[in-house]
């Protein structure tokens, strides 16, 4: 018998990737949000509703090493940046 692939761009292969890419990501979001415990932007916490840039105006940054997340941060660097984009409180 003769064994072929009729779906010349095999596109259940990428749907497969891509639906496993979009898992990664929002476990990503989620690990983001969860190690946040202060209210910024869509980050809202029903326990601490105050913006606490003292402590949070960082960068989270997360690395999947061996299938386990390592969260990291880096700083946000203000100094020589336009006005327009200082960090400001969002209401909605």
């Amino acid at each position: 018998s003769e064994m072929c692939i009729r779906d010349r761009f095999n596109t259940d292969l990428q749907h497969t990737i891509e639906t496993r890419n979009l898992i990664d990501v929002a476990e990503t979001i989620a690990l983001g949000a969860l190690v946040r415990n202060e209210f910024r932007g869509a980050h809202w916490r029903q326990e601490n509703q105050i913006r606490d840039d003292e402590n949070w105006l960082k960068h989270t940054l997360v690395s999947w090493d061996d299938g386990a997340p390592d969260i990291f941060y880096r700083p946000v660097i203000l100094e020589g940046q336009d006005k327009t984009y200082e960090p400001k409180e969002r209401s909605y």
